[in-house]
């Protein structure tokens, strides 16, 4: 068995060097960071599996256990590097690719974001993600050919922010404390909550759930929020009409008014996030919109025949949502960043918006508009820096 092992560990060494061999050479100036941390974390792994297939403390009968779980974790990490990071480098002179990285980083430049232009490609299997520790977003294949759903490319911009290696970054700072502080109000609210249940005499089931709302909150939903809120002043009501729209198609958060009572959400209700982009939509100056989208919000959950439950406003409470608007727009200003306003912005946020005028003005003849749009975007973007 120690031999099978450690032609594993071999083997797996060997693949780490020909990802390494794998990464392109002579890439623009942008990708640097990327590659960086793609080589210098295959070379960590070569180094770990050199120590497990040469140390004499592995070899030991009672060690191997844990040398398996070893291999398991570098293996699983390679994975990552393999499928994310190495296939979006060795995917940089595909149009497609080049095209949207050059939009990302015009809309960088647009908000005046704080932190590093994110690598962008085509690979993603499922919808919009950011992975922090590459610093790269992938969207799924065909999304450099339709307008309506780049705005989210604004929310995944902000989930950096919460990385851990951005911790001793002095600029981002003021939107950490913000979360820092929310987290502190979401134990003193719901505890009180708590209090309340148990003076009424609630079961021990009531506890259990107030319990995975906490959790829920603390461990994504404020972030979460947060981001819908920096894409929403980042891009105004685009990201708004572009969130409803994807919720329309696919849902994020389960049912539109979901509580948790059996485990730990990943994303906030519908409901609660559209609530909370339209409070910022509000406090931003685009009451008009925010009016239009609420309406158009209200006939989907018309059609749904969705209605909040008895516990909905006791999990998304008042006292938690409306702060996070007023503190994120003056943490977003304390930054540096730039919030939307029409007719004053960047030509690509202003057709962001544009997009959605064009869209309800008349779906039928969208189509053709939008296609005259990407080509001309796409020409800009692929023949000039």
């Amino acid at each position: 068995m120690e031999q099978y092992l450690e032609g594993i560990i071999i083997q797996q060494r060997e693949r780490a060097r020909a990802l390494i061999a794998k990464i392109p050479r002579q890439l623009p100036r942008e990708f640097n960071l990327l590659i960086q941390t793609a080589r210098r974390q295959l070379n960590e792994h070569i180094d770990n599996l050199n120590q497990l297939y040469e140390d004499a403390e592995y070899q030991e009968s009672q060690n191997q256990r844990v040398r398996v779980h070893i291999l398991r974790r570098i293996t699983r990490d390679m994975n990552i590097l393999e499928t994310v990071a190495i296939t979006a480098l060795s995917r940089i002179d595909e149009n497609e690719d080049v095209f949207l990285n050059r939009l990302v980083d015009h809309l960088c430049r647009a908000i005046n974001f704080p932190l590093l232009a994110p690598i962008t490609t085509t690979l993603s299997s499922d919808y919009f993600h950011i992975f922090p520790t590459f610093n790269l977003i992938r969207v799924p294949l065909l999304e450099t050919r339709y307008l309506l759903h780049l705005p989210d490319l604004l929310h995944e911009l902000a989930h950096p922010f919460f990385f851990e290696e951005n911790d001793a970054d002095p600029s981002i700072q003021p939107i950490r404390d913000v979360l820092e502080h929310h987290f502190q109000q979401v134990s003193i609210v719901l505890a009180d909550f708590k209090r309340k249940q148990a003076a009424q005499l609630r079961g021990p089931g009531t506890e259990y759930m107030i319990q995975l709302w906490e959790e829920s909150w603390i461990t994504s939903w404020g972030i979460e929020f947060i981001c819908d809120l920096f894409a929403v002043y980042s891009a105004g009501p685009a990201f708004v009409w572009s969130h409803l729209y994807l919720v329309t198609k696919l849902g994020i958060g389960g049912q539109p008014f979901s509580v948790p009572q059996y485990a730990v959400s990943s994303h906030p209700a519908d409901h609660a996030r559209l609530d909370l982009m339209l409070r910022a939509l509000r406090h931003l100056g685009f009451g008009s919109e925010a009016a239009l989208i609420g309406e158009r919000w209200q006939g989907l959950l018309d059609i749904l025949d969705e209605r909040p439950g008895s516990h909905y406003e006791d999990c998304y409470p008042e006292v938690l949502l409306q702060p996070l608007v007023e503190q994120v727009l003056t943490v977003f200003q304390a930054m540096g960043c730039r919030a939307y306003q029409p007719n004053q912005d960047s030509s690509l946020l202003e057709l962001l918006n544009t997009a959605w005028t064009a869209f309800w003005n008349d779906p039928n003849s969208y189509v053709a508009w939008e296609k005259e749009q990407i080509t001309q975007l796409t020409q800009h973007y692929l023949h000039s820096r």
